[in-house]
């Protein structure tokens, strides 16, 4: 049996242990979460996207979208439906679960735009400029609220959507 100074000595001791554990988790770094590591791994997802779609990206329309950009249209939505497809087995917090479903959402309906704009160009005919026009307006408006809908997630690379569906850059 421990007594007296022995058992303050031990519980000293103890308890500088118990800090020194504490201390060394924070300096080392606590394992993240499953919400942060998901969230880190979805914002580089979307860093790629932005540099594929903008500037001197593979995927970047350039001056005018044409029927010749049909290749860049059905990467662009296998893209878009991959990073659905990385946060759908995700069971977040309820109070976050409308927020995930709204950005999925997003990200159906954006991904939908894209091959629609992808069918119109193919099957375009002279006099379809309109057409042509409104589909590709249809896209840049679903792209946008798929930022929309990362920005209440805390996606912030997500949210940098604007430039996706620029033209003549």
């Amino acid at each position: 049996m421990v007594t007296g100074s022995r058992w303050s000595t031990c519980s000293q001791g103890l308890s500088w242990l118990l800090v020194c554990c504490a201390a060394l988790a924070v300096v080392t770094g606590c394992s993240s979460s499953a919400k942060e590591e998901l969230t880190e791994s979805t914002n580089k997802k979307c860093e790629t996207i932005t540099e594929r779609f903008t500037g001197d990206g593979d995927l970047a329309y350039g001056q005018s979208i044409s029927a010749a950009d049909e290749d860049k249209m059905r990467e662009r939505a296998a893209l878009i439906r991959d990073l659905r497809r990385h946060v759908q087995d995700y069971q977040p917090p309820e109070s976050e679960r409308f927020d995930l479903k709204g950005w999925m959402s997003a990200l159906d309906a954006y991904a939908k735009s894209l091959k629609t704009m992808r069918t119109d160009y193919l099957n375009a005919r002279q006099g379809d400029d309109l057409l042509l026009a409104m589909s590709a307006a249809v896209v840049e408006e679903k792209a946008e609220a798929t930022g929309t809908s990362a920005q209440s997630l805390g996606l912030e690379s997500c949210t940098r959507v604007k430039e996706w569906e620029k033209i003549g850059k």
